[in-house]
């Protein structure tokens, strides 16, 4: 899973700027509809602002956290190498886990929000 994880970041590391730009425009276009600067009907698009803004959160903290996972550690290595490496592996775990089951409430967060926002529509 870590090396999925790791691989998939390499890949999209060159978005980030880009998954920054357009979380920072989600969250101006969500403090527009919160403030009512929009209009009165401003809170028409508030659900599609929050969805966008927690996917590319969830993108950024993919591109961040996974990009240098250490490797598995090698059987000649010391003891306590193999131990720091194995303890900075699980922390990397429960991150990639963390991650996992975010994605998955963030997607059916989505769908139930979307059907909502559509059916207003």
């Amino acid at each position: 899973m870590l090396e999925t994880l790791a691989r998939l970041a390499i890949k999209l590391h060159w978005s980030k700027p880009l998954v920054i730009v357009i979380g920072a425009c989600f969250f101006g276009w969500f403090c527009l509809n919160i403030f009512g600067v929009l209009g009165t009907d401003s809170d028409a698009y508030l659900i599609p602002s929050v969805l966008g803004l927690l996917w590319s959160v969830l993108l950024f903290f993919l591109l961040t956290t996974f990009l240098d996972i250490p490797p598995k550690p090698q059987a000649e290595a010391s003891f306590l190498i193999r131990l720091k490496t194995r303890i900075k592996r699980s922390f990397y775990y429960l991150l990639g886990l963390i991650f996992l089951l975010l994605t998955i409430a963030v997607s059916l967060y989505s769908f139930r929000m979307l059907g909502i926002w559509m059916s207003d529509h």
